[in-house]
């Protein structure tokens, strides 16, 4: 996948799927973004969470940032409405509760109000 600063691509890692999320170094220090990768990094590699992606590795090289995260099958609840078209009501209130549990596990770490 492609967003707007970085490229996502499926990996093997110790046979094990991951998304590698890579980023030019350039781009993040053009865009004033450098300190917010640094702290997305921190994030995702310290917080252990069923519904928060954790991040399994994360490296540099002079050029780029890449961050190994949880292979999702399904991609992000964006993807699935996508695919999906709709959901039904049950599995939206399933999804809008794991939403919900997310958001205060980041409330207690101060990193939402």
């Amino acid at each position: 996948g492609k967003g707007s600063f970085s490229e996502v691509f499926l990996v093997k890692y110790q046979n094990r799927l991951l998304a590698l999320k890579v980023t030019e170094k350039k781009t993040l220090k053009e865009q004033k973004l450098l300190a917010y990768a640094k702290i997305e990094r921190n994030i995702l590699c310290s917080f252990n969470h069923p519904f928060i992606i954790k991040a399994e590795c994360a490296f540099q090289t002079p050029e780029r940032v890449f961050i190994g995260l949880e292979y999702c099958e399904f991609g992000d609840l964006n993807q699935v409405l996508h695919y999906l078209g709709k959901i039904e009501e049950k599995y939206a209130k399933n999804y809008l509760c794991e939403i919900i549990i997310a958001i205060e596990y980041l409330h207690s770490h101060s990193l939402v109000y």
